[in-house]
């Protein structure tokens, strides 16, 4: 190893910030990395009389240990085995050394209640040593769905504050080492036998899905599940109804037949999980007396309640495996959401609202907000971002005269609500908050409810404290899902917003991931649904800070459905065609659209049937044989298109003179995921292996399409043995897993 010994004056030193990381070799057994990073000007501050290196305004992040030096550090996540443990080995090169350097303690993790700029140097200021003393360090292992990751966190800098030396090293290499066959945390011990993990979360990690398991291409919209008490079911059906037609198969399970405990709940989503490990959306619906929500305890006279937790299915660590949502609000208000929700996906109002935005922010948070910005600074650069992507226009409302779009002095609730009544797509807030407000702006809850932005439905995503503290009180964001003005619908389409006194700089983290995934031009990370948008941001903002952002992650929550598909764009039209398929099969049909990436569902009276995408301009599927005719619904979404439906009429396909086991149909054949029997009167079958052990037996009593879940079954043959009049009847499927 080599050392560069330099002596530079402070004005002249320079910082260095992570540029770039490559897989250097790949193996079962191994993983080496290489992390380059590269310089760029430093920031020094005064602080009583001296000059002091003060990393926090040029670093994206710095470490939060109150008193000790405030260095750089980067975070990156790996994939890991589904078991054992792994070890870290750190090789360091091209090292610069600076001498006679004070570096500024860091401040904690700092509250956006209250602002301190008051540096204690701690104990490491006096000890004769390296902070920190690793250059490399890992986070135990994590689960997410299929998939099971660590992060790695870097340490290129280094100082000793007794000789006032600060050491860079210029190039990491780092090897990781697993061993598959130790006992390690958080294995993979029942990984889900869905392929959603790698749809949704694979651009989380810097290492690939290993090539043995093959990534499954086909985009899937999972399934969802509501919980909510009995008597809400008549307003929550027709959302039901419509998930179930554009092809995401939904469930209703009430809460009085769980049992409204925050332990009992989470077990039978748990259950339920295991049995559909398809499922991927949770939506509860009801307010906190409804349905529960968790309490992580108290922090400073704060609750920490929380719905994502209930989405936290594997392993003991806060990356969930489900997108939770809330309707919050009682049986009238819930009936506005869902109304809100089917006007938004299936009808939304014409224009370009969609494409507009608004950014409302305080001014303070210099040094100690995420990369250091200030809160205005950060709503300005994501401004920037979003304008660059395509946006049209995003107003800007900061505290104080920060130039740009922003009006002179403080902005007004009358400007800001002139802004939404105009027509917005999304809604970012950075400041200070409380149970009903907008502290910047003094943007109250009775101002969402002057509003008048009929059909014209932002997404607002609020860091700040108490917006989303639902608890024993009705907060700001719970007033955005249900507003209305003269009999109209108004409001916001979801809003994500914290149960209790929120973190400065975390929040911004994630705030920033939502941005990016919404407008990313790579359509395998871009993020559509408002679910994927807000938990993919969180992961994000828990692999920068670690443990620092739990509390985020615990305590944000997001009111609203998460499966919604989030609009940015005009709304298109969308044309297709259904036709039955050219071959021998009266029960093949092909849609067939110009449109490749179509959203293809198809139902039977609300009752889900089968779902798919359109590729190479066609999509095929089959439906049951009846005796009779029958009509199914076809129905095509997409991202930024208006819904389009088709009623198709099926002929019958087989003749009345024919004896009902005869009318057993079972399909698709292969299957990964649901097999639907179809037969003509009622039937008891026992799924068989080819070694002859029976794994359940299922009994149907009614003469219709009867939808069994396979999904957590394991590839290979089954024999299905039916037991209909008397008489024994097997099929064999093929379950093959992708």
């Amino acid at each position: 190893m080599r050392y560069l010994f330099l002596l530079l004056a402070i004005s002249t030193i320079s910082i260095f910030k992570a540029q770039s990381v490559s897989i250097v070799k790949s193996s079962e057994t191994s993983l080496e990395l290489l992390f380059q990073f590269e310089p760029s000007q430093l920031m020094v501050k005064q602080f009583n009389h001296k000059d002091y290196i003060d990393f926090t305004q040029s670093s994206d992040l710095t470490l939060f240990e109150k008193g000790a030096p405030s260095l750089p550090f980067y975070s990156k996540s790996i994939l890991l085995p589904s078991r054992g443990n792994s070890s870290l080995e750190v090789f360091y090169d091209d090292v610069i050394e600076y001498s006679g350097q004070e570096i500024l303690p860091s401040l904690g993790l700092q509250k956006r209640k209250s602002i301190t700029n008051d540096y204690v140097f701690g104990k490491i200021y006096s000890e004769d040593s390296f902070y920190p003393g690793k250059l490399a360090t890992t986070t135990p292992p994590f689960l997410l769905r299929e998939l099971r990751g660590q992060t790695i966190h870097l340490y290129p800098y280094q100082y000793n504050p007794i000789r006032k030396t600060l050491r860079f090293y210029k190039k990491l290499r780092v090897i990781i080492t697993f061993n598959e066959k130790g006992h390690g945390i958080n294995e993979l011990l029942d990984p889900s036998a869905s392929h959603l993990g790698k749809q949704h979360f694979k651009h989380q990690f810097i290492t690939p899905v290993p090539k043995k398991e093959k990534y499954f291409e086909k985009p899937d919209q999972g399934e969802m599940l509501v919980i909510c008490p009995a008597r809400f079911k008549q307003t929550i059906q027709p959302l039901v109804d419509w998930k179930n037609q554009k092809g995401i198969l939904t469930r209703i399970e009430f809460i009085e037949n769980i049992g409204d405990s925050s332990h009992l709940i989470k077990k039978y989503i748990i259950d339920y999980y295991k049995k559909h490990p398809s499922l991927l959306h949770l939506l509860l619906v009801g307010d906190h007396q409804d349905i529960t929500p968790y309490s992580y305890g108290f922090y400073d006279s704060d609750v920490y309640w929380s719905d994502s937790y209930y989405g936290q299915i594997s392993g003991d660590d806060l990356y969930s495996e489900l997108f939770v949502g809330r309707f919050s609000g009682t049986v009238d208000e819930v009936k506005i959401m869902v109304q809100r929700t089917l006007e938004y996906e299936k009808n939304p109002a014409a224009g370009d609202w969609m494409n507009k935005a608004i950014g409302i922010a305080s001014s303070q948070g210099l040094t100690i907000g995420d990369n250091g910005e200030s809160d205005w600074q950060h709503e300005r650069l994501i401004r920037t971002s979003l304008l660059a992507s395509g946006y049209s226009s995003v107003y800007e409302f900061y505290d104080g005269d920060q130039g740009g779009s922003d009006e002179p002095g403080n902005p007004s609730s009358t400007a800001i609500v002139k802004a939404i009544n105009s027509g917005v797509g999304l809604l970012n807030y950075t400041g200070h908050g409380d149970t009903d407000n907008f502290i910047s702006g003094n943007f109250h809850a009775s101002d969402v409810l002057t509003a008048e932005n009929y059909g014209k439905y932002p997404f607002v995503v609020s860091v700040a404290c108490n917006n989303g503290k639902f608890v024993n009180s009705t907060c700001l964001s719970e007033t955005w899902l249900s507003a209305t003005h003269n009999n109209q619908i108004t409001g916001a389409i979801a809003m994500c917003g914290s149960s209790i006194l929120m973190d400065w700089a975390p929040p911004m983290k994630t705030q920033d991931e939502i941005v990016r995934l919404l407008i990313d031009p790579n359509p395998t990370v871009r993020k559509t649904s408002l679910g994927g948008l807000f938990n993919n941001g969180q992961f994000s903002m828990l692999e920068k800070y670690g443990i620092v952002g739990n509390g985020v992650v615990q305590t944000w929550v997001f009111f609203g459905d998460p499966s919604t598909v989030i609009r940015t764009q005009i709304t298109k039209p969308i044309a297709f065609t259904v036709v039955k398929n050219s071959g021998d099969s009266l029960n093949d049909y092909v849609v067939h659209s110009e449109i490749n990436g179509l959203n293809i569902g198809i139902s039977k009276n609300n009752t889900y049937i089968t779902s798919g995408t359109i590729i190479n301009n066609n999509y095929t599927f089959s439906l049951p044989p009846s005796e009779i005719s029958d009509t199914f619904l076809v129905t095509a979404t997409l991202q930024n298109y208006a819904t389009q439906q088709q009623i198709i009429v099926k002929e019958k396909s087989v003749k009345l003179d024919e004896q009902p086991v005869l009318t057993l149909n079972l399909y698709p054949n292969p299957s990964n995921n649901i097999v639907h029997i179809a037969s003509s009167g009622p039937f008891e079958v026992d799924i068989v292996t080819l070694e002859g052990k029976k794994i359940t037996t299922y009994v149907h009593s009614q003469p219709e399409v009867f939808s069994l879940d396979v999904s957590s079954y394991l590839t290979g043959s089954y024999l299905f043995v039916f037991k209909i009049n008397d008489q024994i009847i097997t099929r064999k499927i093929e379950i093959i897993k992708q």
